[in-house]
């Protein structure tokens, strides 16, 4: 199988039932199944948006000590995996594989700056997420 794969000729079949219920275990080895990763494709997407670099760039002139970034990514992943309010977004922080540290009054904070800079983040958004995904223009 490794000679295979150093040529490029793995094949990999697998198959998944989507109505069958995981059913949890007790064991403290299975406790990691409660730990969402569901978002890891989601952040490659986030990668190539480049929002961190936005981010940066409209709060460069300003004392802030949270990471702007970082609460976009996670509003954006619970939003799409797990919607819920901004209160119940961070009261679920902790479900997620990385342990994001920020507050709840960081959020509300976040939410002022992106109000003051929604159209530049429409158009930045525009603008990058041909990297994210091609479109014939």
């Amino acid at each position: 199988m490794n000679e295979e794969y150093r040529v490029g000729r793995v094949e990999y079949e697998f198959k998944a039932d989507f109505n069958k219920k995981v059913t949890p275990l007790r064991s403290e080895k299975s406790s990691a199944t409660f730990t969402n990763t569901g978002y890891f494709y989601l952040q490659n997407i986030m990668k190539d948006l480049k929002l961190k670099q936005f981010f940066t760039d409209v709060t460069s002139d300003r004392k802030i000590k949270f990471d702007c970034y970082d609460i976009c990514r996670f509003l954006t992943y619970a939003r799409i995996l797990d919607p819920k309010s901004k209160l119940g977004t961070w009261d679920r922080l902790d479900a997620y594989y990385e342990k994001p540290d920020f507050e709840y009054h960081h959020i509300l904070r976040f939410i002022d700056v992106l109000e003051e800079n929604y159209d530049s983040y429409l158009s930045w958004l525009y603008k990058k997420s041909n990297n994210a995904v091609k479109r014939d223009l």
